[in-house]
């Protein structure tokens, strides 16, 4: 069993089970060089680094950051960093130097390792550079690194804290614990002798829970990561015939992104895809559609998970119904779930009650207070259910705003805009105007030769609501992406902040 309630460490993720010269990692650097890693190489080395952390003085229970782009070393790192019994915290360096300094003092960091292109802010601890001198920076492994053995931690103790995104203030550290990690890859445990034969691609940076989780289920159930440097869209569809990936993961930007290069893609075998989850932000028909064109081998999947759960939440159907387009699952086992807030129990939003809820956040009992309930974690996700218990996300429901009196998700919105066929992508987001309260504004992607503004806009009121259609639509090259490969909307708010919409009935 993958997690069997007692005390477990998130670090041996490597089991007795694995082929230890099977590789479990192939790194793809900044320039397109490869480095493969063994299962055999990073147990060994991750314990290295867990006896030298304790040999050199850190004490069990202290955070150590990591402040890095992707790389082998940050994986051996992070696993050895929770096999001492410390506790890691990736933070995102593509935060603004303020909100990464934040990040390292409020989690209490007491060391930080980084890479050659990061530049560290004055945090007031020491820094040591990822790779294999870090042993030696850190003063030297032991002598007896053979008879190390990974801390046994109670279930709840944390064993890495990671930040949200802060987009409304300052990001909140998430304490996650070891059991609720372990547990959240339990439902994955009937799907073992297939996972083993997959190839996994990972471009998503380390630092957010989409990569983070797809790396420990490669190392859990013995597949084989290509991890990149960073997301490239070209060295990603490039790797993909060299490498024989089976098996594609990341954020629906990331694949709209490679949809944008149909003669890239129409040139390359891409017949070694067979599975394609796109997760951490909403999916729509269109980029399915594009995904399908060019991924015809390949089974699509919409992935759900949060950084307070995880990705714990959904699993096929027990019956063996096919997944519909664009839902996220059933219910998984062991996970109690419920849709709150508008009297119905088919449609609200998703709450959540297992082994996986986070902690709590980081020195924040009040915020915490506000999302976990007696047990329930109120993730702020709309959600639908159907009458097979499949869930179909909607949209945040912070992003809700009022036109006419009535409430606009600027997921439906986007949904309906990305079934034109001159649009590849959509974002919306409001617009003050004095009559309406809140009027909904469109950036668009697509061939803006292939409709007008007024075309698209007779388009959305023949197929939805009129009260929701956009009042203006504005064609751009490219969306803005946050740190984590999402869309920025708040970018987005800003760019529409000097558009007229005011007698746009």
């Amino acid at each position: 069993m993958v997690h069997d309630g007692k005390a477990t460490n998130l670090g041996d993720l490597i089991g007795p089970q694995a082929d230890m010269e099977k590789a479990a990692l192939v790194y793809i650097g900044p320039e397109g060089e490869t480095e493969r890693y063994s299962f055999g190489q990073i147990d060994a080395l991750s314990a290295r680094f867990g006896a030298t952390l304790l040999a050199n003085g850190y004490e069990r229970g202290k955070s150590i950051g990591i402040l890095a782009r992707n790389s082998a070393w940050y994986v051996i790192a992070y696993l050895g960093i929770m096999r001492a019994g410390l506790v890691a915290v990736p933070v995102s360096f593509r935060q603004p130097t303020q909100m990464v300094e934040h990040c390292l003092r409020d989690s209490d960091t007491i060391l930080v390792l980084h890479d050659e292109l990061t530049e560290v802010p004055d945090a007031g601890v020491p820094c040591v550079l990822l790779g294999p001198d870090m042993f030696d920076a850190l003063g030297g492994a032991p002598d007896d690194v053979a008879s190390f053995q990974s801390h046994r931690n109670e279930p709840r103790d944390v064993a890495m804290i990671l930040y949200t995104s802060g987009s409304t203030g300052r990001p909140k550290g998430v304490a996650l614990s070891h059991q609720s990690q372990l547990f959240a890859f339990s439902s994955m445990e009937p799907q073992r002798d297939r996972i083993r034969t997959e190839t996994i691609s990972i471009a998503a940076p380390l630092y957010h829970m989409n990569a983070l989780s797809m790396m420990k289920v490669t190392l859990l159930f013995d597949a084989t990561a290509v991890l990149f440097h960073s997301f490239d869209v070209e060295t990603l569809i490039r790797e993909i015939p060299k490498n024989k990936i089976t098996w594609m993961t990341g954020i629906p930007t990331m694949f709209a992104l490679m949809a944008a290069r149909p003669d890239l893609l129409s040139e390359t075998d891409l017949s070694s895809v067979r599975r394609i989850n796109m997760a951490s932000a909403p999916l729509t028909d269109n980029l399915l559609d594009l995904t399908r064109e060019h991924f015809p081998n390949a089974l699509l999947l919409n992935g759900y998970g949060t950084t307070e759960h995880g990705p714990a939440a959904f699993c096929p159907h027990p019956g063996g119904l096919p997944m519909p387009p664009l839902s996220t699952g059933v219910g998984a086992p062991g996970v109690g779930l419920r849709l709150v807030g508008y009297g119905r129990d088919d449609y609200g939003v998703l709450e959540v009650n297992s082994p996986a809820n986070m902690n709590g956040y980081w020195k924040l009992p009040e915020k915490t207070a506000e999302r976990m309930v007696d047990g329930w974690y109120h993730t702020g996700d709309l959600f639908r259910r159907d009458e097979n218990g499949f869930y179909f996300f909607i949209g945040r429901e912070d992003d809700q705003f009022v036109c006419n009196g009535e409430n606009i998700l600027p997921g439906e919105v986007e949904l309906v805009l990305e079934r034109h066929p001159a649009i590849r992508q959509a974002c919306v987001v409001p617009v003050a105007d004095p009559i309406r309260g809140d009027t909904p504004v469109a950036f668009v992607t697509g061939d803006a030769s292939a409709a007008t503004e007024a075309e698209i806009q007779d388009y959305y009121r023949r197929n939805a609501p009129p009260v929701q259609y956009p009042r203006r639509v504005v064609f751009v090259d490219e969306m803005p992406l946050a740190g984590t490969n999402k869309i920025d909307r708040k970018l987005v708010k800003a760019w529409a902040e000097d558009i007229e919409v005011t007698g746009k009935t």
